[in-house]
């Protein structure tokens, strides 16, 4: 039977020591004291407390690659506007060139 404060194994159910032997030396039973039962109690919680922690941090995580996945988007947008806008500025120059030159080739004396 499983002691309930320490999960140590007393004995079997048919009275024998467990037949299971672990590689390391077996932990001694130790008495059930007041501070025993404590310090189970903070372990616990201790332990909860932790597995709280832990699925908090992972749900940040996750919001934290979505907001980078955003960033990502972002950026890529925004190099995208870069690119349309200096093509049109490209663009209004060659359109100015042509019109001075076309000014030019009707004789307004200008150029």
């Amino acid at each position: 039977m499983m002691c309930f404060y320490c999960s140590f194994q007393v004995l079997s159910e048919c009275g024998r020591v467990s037949l299971f032997e672990p590689p390391f030396p077996p932990t001694p039973h130790l008495p059930h004291t007041q501070e025993a039962t404590t310090l189970k109690r903070e372990r616990d919680a201790a332990t909860v407390e932790r597995d709280k922690l832990q699925a908090l941090l992972l749900k940040r995580n996750k919001e934290a690659a979505l907001l980078y996945e955003k960033i990502r988007v972002l950026n890529d947008a925004l190099y995208q506007g870069r690119v349309a806008h200096k093509q049109r500025l490209d663009e209004i120059r060659m359109l100015k060139i042509k019109v001075l030159i076309g000014l030019g080739i009707m004789g307004l004396g200008i150029g």
